[in-house]
């Protein structure tokens, strides 16, 4: 996908808001400001064992092919991970372009107040000329399914050969 990671540090929360104001809220608290302050983005607030869950596949799966329901059929969409980041491109774009595709959805995981709040703060942005709210709430919400999951035994395995046994792989199956 098309970001330059080597030269663009680690997003940090802070400079989306003031990190104190959240020690003495709610997690519910929390969620209901990070979801105003964002109300055109994909949004989550993940709890530490998902987060955990998440993080580790992210490390292992840095690649990985997602199916989004369109038209009459789906349209495939790479999802490659850097640090606390998962880049999104359509499969048609990453094909043609490789890794200087166009990218279409950007998740950024804040994990600023995980030890004291027990949560990680994400944030989606994605390209409205490419994909509605829907379709980006849709590819975040898949993501967690195959990544988050632990009780999805298929997805993971799903994972496993997309991953390390790649001539058993169908995007059918997905």
């Amino acid at each position: 996908c098309k970001h330059n990671l080597l030269m663009s540090p680690e997003k940090k929360l802070e400079k989306i808001l003031d990190i104190n104001s959240l020690m003495d809220k709610t997690t519910e608290e929390i969620s209901c400001l990070w979801n105003e302050k964002h109300k055109n983005a994909v949004t989550a607030i993940i709890p530490s064992d998902i987060w955990d869950t998440l993080s580790s596949r992210f490390l292992e799966h840095k690649t990985f092919l997602l199916p989004l329901p369109r038209n009459q059929g789906y349209e495939y969409f790479v999802v490659q991970f850097e640090g606390k980041e998962a880049h999104f491109t359509s499969l048609c774009n990453y094909q043609v372009y490789g890794e200087n595709s166009p990218e279409c959805l950007n998740l950024v995981y804040y994990t600023e107040i995980l030890e004291d709040k027990d949560i990680v703060l994400m944030l989606g942005q994605y390209d409205t000329n490419a994909l509605t709210y829907g379709e980006a709430s849709c590819l975040s919400v898949q993501l967690f399914l195959y990544y988050g999951v632990k009780s999805e035994p298929k997805k993971l395995a799903h994972l496993e050969r997309f991953s390390y046994n790649t001539k058993e792989f169908s995007n059918f199956d997905l």
